[in-house]
C-alpha cells in the first residue's frame, strides 16, 4: 500500500516527497516560499505550489482610461498592474496605448499563458480597425473553435462587426470560464464582462464624478475602492458621449433569466437595458415543481441510509436521475481534461515523457471531492497520476489575532509543532479513508494523496513544495445546487419544500457574488487554473430540470437527505464510505475554526494579512 505524502508548512522539509519524479523526466527541487491566506481551504491549498517555474498561468488582462489623462498619466496609473499581471501569464506581456477620442485615451494590457493553439496570441489582440480584444477565457463547449486558432483570435473574430445583437448572440453560445475586455473602434463602444458564475475574476472601479476614471483588471492590489465586477451580464460604455462634466456612463445588457430583484445589488451608476437580454449556456430555469401526495408517499418509504444493496429502492422513485448526473458530470470533467495540456508544467520539453500530475483535486474526502476525483480517473490515461491534495490543521494550536487586532490565546504555542499536536482532523481521516477506497476501485492510478499540516506559524510563512499540476478540480457549486447547507435543512424544517426551493434558487443566483473570483485570483497568481465541473452549464442545466426531490429529500437524516442523488451516484460507483459522510464545512473538516477568530467570514479579507507588509498584495 502506497503511503500518503505530508508537507509541514511550519516547517519545510529539504526534500519533499513530491520533488522526486514519479515517472518520467525529473522534477525541479523547490526553491521558494509563498504567502498563505488564511479562511479559506483554497488559499492553503498555495502552499504546495512553487512560482519558481512560470510555464503554467492564466492569462492576466487590464484596461484603464480617464477623461483628460496625459498617456504619461495613464502609464504611472499602470506600473502596478505590469507587476501583478505577469504571474498570471508569463509568456507574453503587451501594453497597448490607444487615442479611443479626443477626450480619451486607454491602455490596454496583457499577460498571456500559451495552452491553446498553434503558437501564442499576444493581447491585446488588435485588428486592422484598430479594436483591442483582452480575453481570458476557456470556450468548453456551445462554439466549434478551429483547432489551428486560440480562442483569443477566434473571439476577435466573433466579436469584429461590434453589433451589440451579434456580440450577445456569440457570448450566449459559450459554454465555460471567461472574462473579457473589448474595444470596438469603429462605434467606440466598450464592452466587458464575465459569464454567467463569475468563474473568472474580473475587478473594477466604477467611475464617479469625483474619479473621471474606469479600471477593469483581473487583478489589483488590496484596495476597498475595486470591487468584483458583479456577474450580470454585459457592461458596455459608449466613449462618443463621455463629456467632461457627466464622465463615463456605463450600460448593462442582463443576463436572460435575471429579475429586477436579481438586480437589486447592482451599482446606482450603471443602467440597465431592459429592452435586450443576454443569453447563456443554461438551456432549463430551476424546476420549481413542488412534490404531490403520491411522490410524497415514495419518499418516506425510501430507506434511512444510502448503501450498495438498496439502491434499487432509490432507483424505482428516482428513474434515472442518477445516470444522467453521471453522464453530464463526466464530460463536464473530460472537457477540462481535454483542454488541459498534455503534461504537466514541469515536462513542456518532453511532453511524451511525462506522467506526473497535470491535474489535481482539492480534496477533502468528502462526497464533492471523491466524485471528481472518480470521474477524473475516467477521463485520464491509466498511466498519469493524480494530486489529492488534503488540508489540516492542529487540534490543539489556537492562536490567532482576531479582526480587530487582538490576540487570544487558549493554548501555549512554541515555533515548533509539539509532538502531542495532531492532524488527524474530520478531513484528514475522511481524506485517507476515501483515497484508501479509490485505491481499491482503480488499483491502476497512482493517487498520491498529499497531506498538507498547517500551523498558525506556517500559514503565515509559507511552505516551499512542488505540486508539477497545471489545473485544480474543485468542488464548488454541489452544495448550492443540491441542497447541501444546514440552511437549506432550516429553510426546508420552517416552510417545507417551497422554502427550500427559494433557498436553491437563491444560492445558486448568487454563486458569482461568492468567493470564484477571489479563489480564481489567489490559484492564479501562483501559477493554477481553478475548474469547476458542478458548474458546468450542462450540469446547471440537468440539475435545474429536474424536480428538487429527486436532487435532496430532507425527510431523510443528515449524511442521507442532503445531495441524495450525488450520494446515489456515488454509491453506484462503489464510493461508499463519501455516499454516507455528512456535509462538513471546510473550517470545520479542516479544523481552521480553531485557528481563526471566530468571527471572521470565508469571504473577508484576512486582518492580519493586510498588517503585513510582507503578505500577499492581490485583493
Amino acid at each position: 500500500m502506497p503511503t500518503p505524502f505530508s508537507t509541514h508548512c511550519h516547517c519545510p522539509p529539504a526534500s519533499s516527497p513530491l520533488s522526486r519524479p514519479v515517472s518520467g523526466a525529473a522534477l525541479p527541487q523547490p526553491t521558494s516560499s509563498l504567502m498563505a491566506q488564511p479562511q479559506t481551504y483554497i488559499s492553503y491549498v498555495k502552499k504546495i505550489l512553487t512560482d519558481t517555474d512560470r510555464q503554467c498561468r492564466m492569462c492576466g488582462i487590464c484596461f484603464f482610461c480617464g477623461v483628460g489623462l496625459s498617456i504619461q498619466q495613464l502609464e504611472q496609473q499602470e506600473e502596478l498592474s505590469c507587476r501583478l499581471l505577469s504571474h498570471r501569464g508569463p509568456d507574453i506581456h503587451v501594453k497597448e496605448v490607444i487615442s479611443i477620442t479626443e477626450k480619451v485615451s486607454g491602455v490596454f494590457e496583457g499577460n498571456v499563458l500559451w495552452l491553446q493553439g498553434p503558437q501564442p496570441t499576444s493581447q491585446p489582440l488588435l485588428d486592422s480597425h484598430g479594436s483591442a480584444l483582452l480575453w481570458n477565457g476557456d470556450i468548453l463547449a456551445g462554439h466549434m473553435v478551429p483547432t489551428d486558432m486560440s480562442d483569443t483570435q477566434y473571439v476577435a473574430e466573433q466579436l469584429a462587426s461590434g453589433r451589440l445583437e451579434q456580440v450577445l448572440l456569440f457570448l450566449a453560445g459559450i459554454k465555460g470560464p471567461w472574462a473579457l475586455v473589448y474595444f470596438h473602434r469603429p462605434s467606440k463602444k466598450l464592452y466587458f464582462g464575465r459569464d454567467v458564475f463569475g468563474r473568472h475574476s474580473l475587478l473594477w472601479r466604477p467611475p464617479s464624478p469625483q474619479h473621471p476614471w474606469l479600471r477593469v483588471t483581473s487583478v489589483w492590489q488590496q484596495c476597498e475602492q475595486m470591487q468584483e465586477v458583479m456577474a450580470y451580464g454585459l457592461y458596455t460604455v459608449d466613449f462618443s458621449s463621455v463629456t467632461l462634466d457627466e464622465g463615463f456612463k456605463v450600460n448593462l445588457v442582463p443576463w436572460l433569466h435575471l429579475s429586477d430583484d436579481d438586480l437589486s445589488s447592482l451599482h446606482p451608476a450603471i443602467e440597465v437595458k431592459q429592452q435586450m437580454k443576454l443569453g447563456s449556456g443554461l438551456k432549463h430555469s430551476l424546476n420549481m415543481t413542488l412534490p404531490s401526495m403520491a411522490i410524497l408517499e415514495q419518499l418516506n418509504s425510501l430507506p434511512s441510509s444510502v448503501e450498495h444493496h438498496n439502491l434499487e429502492a432509490f432507483n424505482a422513485v428516482l428513474g434515472s436521475s442518477v445516470e444522467q448526473l453521471l453522464e453530464v458530470l463526466t464530460q463536464a470533467v473530460q472537457r477540462r481534461v481535454d483542454k488541459c495540456p498534455p503534461c504537466c508544467q514541469h515536462c513542456t520539453a518532453s511532453p511524451s515523457l511525462c506522467h506526473h500530475p497535470r491535474i489535481a483535486v482539492l480534496f477533502s474526502g468528502g462526497l464533492d471531492s471523491a466524485m471528481l476525483a472518480l470521474l477524473l480517473d475516467s477521463c485520464l490515461p491509466k498511466e498519469e497520476s493524480i494530486d489529492l491534495l488534503n488540508v489540516a490543521f492542529p487540534t490543539r494550536v489556537c492562536c490567532n489575532g482576531n479582526a480587530k487586532g487582538k490576540t487570544k490565546t487558549k493554548h501555549k504555542t512554541s515555533n515548533h509543532v509539539p509532538s502531542s499536536v495532531s492532524f488527524e482532523v474530520p478531513d484528514r481521516i475522511a481524506g485517507r479513508e476515501c483515497w484508501q477506497q479509490l485505491q481499491q476501485l482503480r488499483p491502476h492510478r497512482d493517487w498520491n494523496f498529499v497531506q498538507i499540516d498547517v500551523t498558525s506559524e506556517g500559514s503565515a510563512k509559507g511552505c516551499p513544495y512542488v505540486s508539477p499540476a497545471r489545473v485544480l478540480l474543485c468542488g464548488q457549486g454541489a452544495d448550492e445546487q443540491l441542497g447541501g447547507y444546514s440552511r437549506h435543512r432550516g429553510r426546508f424544517a420552517a416552510g417545507g419544500w417551497s422554502s427550500l426551493l427559494e433557498e436553491i434558487k437563491m444560492e445558486v443566483a448568487r454563486i458569482h457574488t461568492r468567493n470564484l473570483g477571489r479563489d480564481n485570483r489567489i490559484l492564479a497568481h501562483h501559477g493554477r487554473a481553478p475548474r469547476f465541473p458542478y458548474l458546468d452549464e450542462d450540469v446547471v442545466s440537468t440539475l435545474n430540470k429536474m424536480p428538487v426531490w429527486i436532487k435532496a429529500n430532507l425527510l431523510l437524516g443528515r449524511g442521507t437527505g442532503e445531495k441524495l442523488l450525488l450520494r446515489l451516484a456515488a454509491a453506484t460507483l462503489g464510493l461508499t464510505k463519501a455516499a454516507n459522510l455528512p456535509k462538513r464545512a471546510i473550517q470545520f473538516g479542516s479544523r481552521i475554526a480553531k485557528l481563526e477568530d471566530q468571527k471572521e467570514k470565508g469571504s473577508d479579507q484576512c486582518y492580519r494579512l493586510r498588517c503585513d507588509p510582507s503578505g500577499p498584495d492581490v485583493t
